[in-house]
């Protein structure tokens, strides 16, 4: 099936993406595939944590959880770096996916604040 989502960055209030988004459900979960012209986004939504993977030059894999330290990584050519993942916010609904987390390497540290809205068109209009 086949959706109009909008994924906004709420740390920058940038929209990242608006557009369709082919939508696959299961008991379990439900998959969110996305492309720009860039690179191509799939976000695997389940009941107690969230994995996005970022498909591009750089192909970063994310495994996120409500209040619990996971993993994750970014491979490019020139090999991996792995990354500490901590979720400090994790809600979905129906019409949303909201996460926030910082990403951790070695000292480095870098927070996230992502909402993914699915909607009709006349939705997508209004949030503007």
């Amino acid at each position: 099936m086949k959706t109009k989502i909008q994924l906004i960055d709420k740390i920058s209030n940038q929209v990242i993406y608006e557009g369709k988004a082919l939508i696959e459900s299961n008991l379990s979960k439900e998959k969110l595939v996305f492309q720009d012209e860039e690179r191509t986004y799939v976000w695997k939504v389940f009941e107690k944590g969230l994995i996005i993977e970022t498909i591009s030059e750089a192909n970063v894999h994310l495994t996120l959880r409500q209040d619990h330290s996971t993993q994750g990584h970014i491979r490019t050519d020139f090999g991996q770096i792995d990354l500490q993942c901590r979720t400090t916010l994790y809600k979905i609904d129906k019409n949303y996916v909201e996460v926030v987390y910082e990403l951790l390497q070695g000292k480095d540290s870098q927070n996230f604040h992502f909402i993914l809205y699915k909607m009709n068109e006349e939705e997508l209009h209004e949030i503007h």
